[in-house]
Parts: structure tokens; C-alpha cells; sequence
């Protein structure tokens, strides 16, 4: 079966439950608007932009540990929302197989249809509460046995305009089907960070994906996977590189405000309304309580986002450094980053990260940068 006629094999999906919609949609007018994850955020000015517009967003980070967590809850701060945290877990933990391409995205289509599987909703229960589902349901949910249930979780999911689902285990190239579907006005960030960084942060946490030999194939094969993606879907797939969204979050986060409203990379006004574009309060908050300070454990998303960029220089060891920089020099030069060749020359921070020629890598890769 060709994998781009995949999403015509789901069943229907016009199958709701009304009653469950409507009590949710009396709470969430009960509660002065819908929740999203993470400790969202009031809603203020400019968040009513998005409040009334339907919205489905996909994380596709190449590898973990690479901030897509810190994304994801950035993008469900918008009014409404419900944020999916890695739901192709469901294959890979639950039914134990590996994820690919048809496995996983029949999952990410109910979740996109608000459509739960009962043995889906029984892995569920086994998770932490507060974890795969994440919106005011779950945040405010005090016994897992009342909120995690197939019409609740439906009802809810069904009144939510915003849907954000972030996965680490999907390649890129996988979601051509599910961009071709006429029925998704669905948008993908592809997110991306130095492997030094990201496999040294997963080899020091006992984590898998670290071994570069395994990821760094991977991670190229998402690199060049974007141009031919962008130009088949105008407007649809964004890219974004770690180091430029941490390094100067507000300015990348506008450019990702302006992709999700469809607007010109370029463009200072709204396109609809004539008025300056401006990053919406509930994101200027969050961007302003995250990115200044370290606090909580490593999987917290409070970072002081700029010296979090260049950490692991201090932190990798030489070994691995080395063993990284040889199985993913093509990834390293794809992004615009030096080879260091040392730990001394990894740990001298008056040796710049980036190519004195791309001081700067676009948000967007083109076909005249293609790896």
C-alpha cells in the first residue's frame, strides 16, 4: 500500500459524541476559556487571534532532548488547546513494536480526529496523569479513573480550536500523507539540534537514541527532507534550528507566530487585520518565565535559554565528542557549525559555534543550502 494513500484507510471519523462535546464546552465558558499544557498561561492581547481559528500543529523533532518539549508548550499556550505529548509512545511502549511510518501515523490521525481507541485509552491510565493528554481535563484532574475516560477525553478534545502534538520517534518525511489530506489544516515544525549536544544530553541520562552511528542517518534524512516538503506545501513545513530559537527566543518565536497565521516570514503586518504583527501575551509570559532562569530537574522546560545553548561545550567528554563529530560531520556542516576536533577546542568558548559564513542559519532550509 503506498504509504501517501495511508490516511484514507482510517475509519470514519465523523463518529462524535455531542452530549460529552456540549458539557465541555459549558466548562470551558464556566472556566473563562480552554487550558493547555504545561502551566498554561491567561490568555490576554493577541491571543484572540487564534481563540476562534481551527488549528493542528505538528512537533517532528529529529532526535530527543532537542527542545521540542519547550515547543510544545510554547504553541499550546494559545486559548483552547490541547497538546499531545508523544502519542507514537503508544507503539513503541505499548503494543512494543518499532515505530514507523504505518504504525504511527494512524495514531496521530485520531489524535488530529479527537478519536481514542479503548486499549489507547487504557495505556492511558498507566501513564502519569498529567503526561500524553495535556489540557485543563488533565491539569485539574484530581482521580485519573474520572478523567481518563473515552467520552470525557473525546468531549474535550472535540471543543479545542488548537491542537499541538510534539513526537521524537517520527521522520519528517513521514508526514507527506498527512499534508496531502484535505481534511487537516495541519502545519509541521521540524525542530533541530547540534547532535553533540542533543545525543552527549541523552548518553548522559541513560536515554535511547544516543548512539550516533543510529541517529545522526536519521537526522540528515529529516535535513534533507525539508526543501522538497516546503516547496510541494507552500506555507505548511517550518524549520527551525535549537540554537536560533534559544539564542534569541522572541525574535524566532514571532517567526513561528507568523507561520501558524499564515503570514510572510517578512511581513511586519497582518495580512487580515492591517495591524503590526505581535506575538500573542499568554507567549510574550511564557517566553519571559522560561528562558531566564534554570529550575526544576532536567526534563523542566525553565531554562536560561542562552547559556543552555552552549552548556554542553563545558559538559561532553572528549570520547564522545569525537565519536559524535565522526558519525555526524554531515549533519554538524548541514547546520552550519564547526568541526571542534578536541575537547579543548569544544571547551575554548572564544571558538565560535557557527561558520564565520553562516554566523546566522536561516529558519528555512532552500534548496540553495540543501546538505
Amino acid at each position: 500500500m503506498p504509504s501517501d494513500a495511508l490516511y484514507l484507510q482510517s475509519e470514519d471519523l465523523n463518529k462524535t459524541v455531542h452530549q460529552s462535546a456540549g458539557e465541555f464546552k459549558e466548562l470551558e465558558e464556566e472556566r473563562g476559556g480552554g487550558g493547555g499544557g504545561g502551566g498554561r498561561i491567561e490568555a490576554g492581547v493577541g491571543d484572540a487571534a487564534m481563540a476562534n481559528a481551527e488549528s493542528q500543529i505538528l512537533v517532528v523533532s529529529s532526535v530527543g532532548r532537542s527542545g521540542s518539549t519547550f515547543m510544545g508548550e510554547l504553541l499550546s499556550q494559545q486559548p483552547s488547546s490541547v497538546y499531545f505529548f508523544e502519542p507514537e509512545l503508544y507503539v513503541y511502549r505499548h503494543l512494543k513494536e518499532e515505530v514507523t511510518q504505518e504504525n504511527s501515523l494512524p495514531v496521530i490521525m485520531d489524535m488530529l480526529n479527537c478519536k481514542f481507541r479503548d486499549d489507547f485509552v487504557d495505556w492511558l491510565k498507566s501513564r502519569n496523569m498529567y503526561n500524553v493528554y495535556r489540557t485543563n481535563l488533565t491539569e485539574n484532574c484530581e482521580k485519573m479513573e474520572y478523567c481518563i475516560r473515552h467520552d470525557l477525553l473525546t468531549g474535550d478534545c472535540q471543543t479545542k480550536s488548537v491542537k499541538v502534538i510534539k513526537v521524537i520517534k517520527m521522520r519528517l518525511q513521514w508526514v507527506r500523507p498527512l499534508l496531502k489530506n484535505p481534511s487537516l489544516n495541519l502545519k509541521v515544525i521540524h525542530l533541530i539540534r547540534d547532535p553533540r549536544a542533543s545525543l552527549a544530553s541523552l548518553a548522559r541520562r541513560g536515554m535511547p537514541g544516543k548512539d550516533p552511528q543510529e541517529s545522526c542517518p536519521r537526522i540528515l534524512m529529516d535535513i534533507r527532507a525539508v526543501p522538497a516538503l516546503q516547496k510541494q506545501f507552500p506555507g505548511k513545513v517550518f524549520s527551525v534550528k535549537y540554537e536560533n530559537f534559544f539564542t534569541d527566543p522572541e525574535e524566532t518565536a514571532l517567526d513561528l507566530w507568523k507561520f501558524i497565521r499564515g503570514s510572510d516570514s517578512t511581513s511586519a503586518l497582518d495580512p487580515a487585520s492591517g495591524n503590526p504583527i505581535e506575538l500573542p501575551l499568554s507567549w510574550k509570559t511564557f517566553l519571559e518565565t522560561h528562558t531566564s532562569v534554570n529550575k526544576g530537574n532536567v526534563f523542566n522546560t525553565f531554562r536560561n535559554s542562552k547559556l543552555e545553548v552552549m552548556a554542553w561545550r563545558q559538559e561532553i567528554d572528549e570520547i564522545f565528542l569525537l565519536e559524535v563529530e565522526k558519525h555526524c560531520i554531515k549533519v554538524i556542516r548541514a547546520l552550519g557549525h564547526i568541526k571542534f576536533g578536541s575537547i579543548e577546542n569544544a571547551a575554548n568558548m572564544n571558538i565560535p559555534l557557527f561558520r564565520a559564513a553562516s554566523k546566522v542559519r536561516p529558519l528555512f532550509f532552500s534548496e540553495h543550502n540543501k546538505p
